[in-house]
């Protein structure tokens, strides 16, 4: 997925990492921040899906999809993940939106890196919970904390936010 605006990755930040490129302004964090949660998503959903799709001992695109998710390429991900986050922490003035943030990545980084390591070590069971632990729940909760950052930021307007979730004002939760 890709947010209309956005430069590929590769454009905006070359190397991917702390300390690296200058400062961007908000609406580039905001899409640096979108194509590092999607592609962190991705490889974990990969194993997830080859997982419940062929077994963790037989399957071949299983063993490719977690060699990739265990690569350098997943690390570095993970950590730009960190670091981007809480750049943008302190460019959000809501601090319900900030606690938002920061619980979305403990969502994708913390919890989804768990719970793969936990299904592969013990049981060919469960894959295709955790396919739709990261298909819908994972997968709507980075929709709808992009699009709060973005409301806050000023990049999209609070009426399509309204519009999309139901959310009818400051201190309101969406509904979806």
């Amino acid at each position: 997925m890709r947010i209309s605006g956005c430069q590929p990755l590769d454009r905006v930040a070359p190397e991917i990492g702390p300390g690296r490129g200058r400062e961007r302004a908000p609406g580039q964090s905001t899409c640096m921040l979108s194509e590092l949660l999607w592609r962190y998503w991705k490889l974990a959903l990969e194993v997830a899906y080859y997982g419940k799709e062929e077994g963790v001992r037989n399957g071949l695109r299983y063993r490719h999809a977690r060699s990739r998710y265990d690569s350098d390429e997943s690390w570095d991900v993970g950590r730009s993940i960190h670091v981007e986050v809480s750049k943008a922490r302190r460019l959000i003035p809501s601090e319900e939106v900030r606690g938002e943030l920061n619980d979305l990545r403990t969502t994708v980084v913390d919890c989804v890196d768990a719970r793969l390591v936990r299904m592969r070590r013990f049981s060919d069971d469960g894959w295709g919970e955790l396919h739709r632990f990261l298909y819908e729940d994972v997968r709507n909760k980075i929709d709808r904390v992009l699009e709060r950052v973005a409301v806050e930021l000023r990049l999209t307007s609070e009426k399509r936010w309204r519009r999309l979730t139901g959310w009818r004002g400051r201190g309101d939760r969406p509904t979806s």
